[in-house]
């Protein structure tokens, strides 16, 4: 009997070890299993590459978003001052022009009215004038009653007020007043030009007929166009009158121009619930603004030192940010363990890491076809 108990408490010992060591040997492959397990012909075949931690000098950067955009004073509206149709356009949308540069011509038949008004209304002037001169001499000489003098003055001052009215009308016409005395009428008047610049709006074709006083061109000047930025109430202690500053357009992110902080607004924008700060282009830019592009601005502050890795080196999933540590290597086989990183500033390719994991051995490329799930 003591022998059967003695049996059966030694094979209750035997199946407490064989549990407890089933146990233990479960433990261990689910610890296994937290790391990523990589060949090492995956590894040459994906060209990963194993690095570490850089200690670097970041410039401290605010980046502002906004667009070019033109002042009052940078944009110019050409109309006419009579209704016609349009001849001989002479330049297209986008094109730059010069300042007296003739755009188009229009045939007027209220401007060949217009000179016709202005020939006999200086015909008239003439005989008017002569009138005068002539019962001037007469009061005198007392001759005639100074009445006839008063209305002869009377007619002949309206009739110069008139000329001198519709000369000045026509002359910013550029047309020739003494050619029109001499009855040589202009059919077609040029169009020019007020301002240099570069044309952002046609509303014409040829043989168009418009009214007077409406918009058929705008001119933006160049050389006046601003940037207006979006700056948060954080930023603002960075920021002062005169800083120069880096810029470029979103399609066109390589060509870089420079600029400088002319103002500083002290309200928020209540369409972009930020503060505007306005900035103006340096002239030696590479390329010439365009209107309304949309742009984004660098503003150094400073600098600070940071510990760092290549953007390669970093995976983001789920708007979380990971790398991946190389936690040992046996039998040609690499495990990853995946570390969730916090970044701060980008920089020439880096990525700052904020509060770096001690880590000397990262992967830093060939991370595209890794899963982070």
């Amino acid at each position: 009997m003591k022998n059967i108990l003695y049996a059966f408490i030694s094979i209750l010992i035997i199946l407490t070890i064989s549990i407890s060591c089933s146990n233990k040997s479960d433990n261990s492959t689910e610890q296994t299993n937290n790391l990523i397990e990589i060949s090492s012909e995956q590894f040459d075949s994906e060209k990963m590459q194993v690095g570490k931690f850089e200690d670097m000098i970041f410039k401290s950067i605010v980046l502002l978003n906004g667009q070019v955009f033109a002042q009052t004073n940078a944009i110019s509206q050409v109309s006419t001052p009579v209704g016609g149709i349009v001849e001989n356009i002479n330049f297209k949308y986008g094109e730059t022009i010069q300042k007296g540069q003739i755009l188009f011509y229009l045939y007027s038949k209220e401007l060949i009215e217009k000179q016709q008004e202005f020939a006999e209304t200086a015909i008239q002037l003439e005989k008017l004038k002569t009138d005068f001169e002539r019962i001037q001499n007469l009061v005198q000489e007392k001759i005639i009653a100074e009445k006839e003098l008063i209305t002869a003055t009377s007619e002949y001052q309206s009739a110069l007020v008139r000329y001198e009215s519709l000369k000045i009308q026509l002359a910013k016409l550029h047309l020739n007043t003494d050619k029109i005395e001499k009855g040589n009428y202009y059919s077609s008047i040029p169009i020019m030009a007020p301002v240099s610049g570069t044309i952002n709006y046609i509303n014409i074709v040829n043989g168009q007929y418009i009214e007077s006083n409406i918009k058929l061109i705008e001119i933006i000047d160049i050389s006046k166009l601003e940037l207006r930025l979006s700056a948060f109430e954080k930023d603002l202690q960075n920021l002062e009158e005169n800083q120069e500053l880096e810029y470029y357009t979103l399609n066109n992110p390589d060509n870089i121009n420079t600029a400088h902080i002319s103002k500083i607004g002290n309200s928020i924008n209540p369409n972009t619930g930020a503060i505007d700060v306005y900035a103006k282009p340096d002239k030696n830019a590479k390329a010439k603004p365009i209107n309304s592009a949309a742009i984004e601005a660098l503003i150094n502050t400073g600098t600070k030192n940071v510990k760092a890795l290549p953007e390669t080196a970093i995976v983001k999933s789920a708007n979380k940010y990971f790398i991946y540590v190389v936690s040992k290597i046996s039998d040609k086989k690499y495990f990853l363990d995946k570390v969730e990183v916090s970044i701060g500033q980008t920089y020439n390719g880096f990525i700052e890491i904020i509060n770096a994991p001690q880590a000397d051995k990262i992967i830093i490329t060939g991370l595209d076809n890794l899963s982070v799930e």
